[in-house]
C-alpha cells in the first residue's frame, strides 16, 4: 500500500466513523420520538443508557481527526474534510441530547393524556429523523447540492414550531389544566426546532468540505 492509499484509508475510515456515529443518533431519536408517543417509560431508560456510548463515539472521532491532522499533515480538501468530520461529529452529538430531552419528557409526561398537538409533535419527529438521515447521505457522498436540498427541509420544522407556539400559548389561556402540558410540550417542540438547525449546520458544513465556501443555509 503506497502513502497515498493508506492516507486514502484512513480518511475512508473517518467517514465510516461519522457514518457509524451518525447512525447511532439517528436511532436514538427515533427510538425517543416512539417512546415520547407511547409514553414508554422503558424506552425512555434505554436512551438515557444509551447516551454515554454517542458521547463517546463523537470524542473518538475527534481523537481520529487530530491525529491524522498531526500524522498527515493534510492541506487543501482532505483538511477540510478532516475539519468537516469533527463538525459534523459534534453537531450529531447534539442531535443525540435532543433524543435524551424526548425521555426525559417521557418521563415526567408518563400517565398524563396528551394534548392533541402531540400529532404535530410526531410530524416534527419524523422530519427531524429523515433530514438527519439525507443529511448523512449527504455527507457520505460529499454531496453540496444534496446538503442544499436537505437543509430547505427545516422549513417544514420550523413552520410546525410556529404553529404549535400560537396553539399550545391559546390552550394555556383557555385551560389552567393544560398549562403544564402545554409548556412541556412548548419545550419538546423547541427540542426538536434545534434539532432541525443542528441538521442545517451540518448540511453547510458538507457544502464547506466538498466545495471550500462557507454558506449560510434557510437564513
Amino acid at each position: 500500500m503506497t502513502v497515498r492509499q493508506h492516507y486514502q484509508h484512513c480518511l475512508q475510515e473517518m467517514y465510516l466513523s461519522v457514518l457509524r456515529l451518525g447512525t447511532h443518533v439517528e436511532g436514538a431519536v427515533r427510538q425517543g420520538l416512539t417512546g415520547f408517543l407511547a409514553q414508554d417509560v422503558a424506552v425512555a431508560e434505554q436512551i438515557f443508557a444509551g447516551e454515554e456510548g454517542i458521547n463517546q463515539l463523537q470524542l473518538d472521532i475527534e481523537d481520529q481527526c487530530v491525529a491524522l491532522i498531526a500524522r498527515e499533515q493534510p492541506v487543501a480538501r482532505d483538511l477540510r474534510e478532516i475539519i468537516t468530520s469533527i463538525k459534523v461529529a459534534s453537531n450529531l452529538e447534539r442531535i443525540g441530547d435532543h433524543a435524551v430531552h424526548l425521555a426525559k419528557a417521557t418521563r415526567r409526561l408518563a400517565g398524563r393524556p396528551y394534548h392533541p398537538s402531540v400529532t404535530e409533535i410526531r410530524t416534527m419527529g419524523e422530519e427531524g429523523i429523515r433530514m438527519t438521515h439525507e443529511a448523512m447521505d449527504a455527507f457520505m457522498a460529499q454531496d453540496g447540492d444534496k446538503a442544499r436540498r436537505v437543509a430547505r427541509q427545516d422549513d417544514v420544522i420550523d413552520g410546525i414550531h410556529d404553529s404549535l407556539i400560537d396553539e399550545l400559548i391559546r390552550t394555556m389561556h383557555e385551560s389552567e389544566e393544560q398549562i403544564e402540558m402545554a409548556t412541556s410540550l412548548l419545550f419538546v417542540s423547541r427540542f426538536l426546532e434545534r434539532l432541525g438547525d443542528h441538521v442545517v449546520n451540518i448540511c453547510e458544513w458538507i457544502v464547506y468540505g466538498a466545495e471550500g465556501r462557507h454558506v449560510e443555509l434557510n437564513e
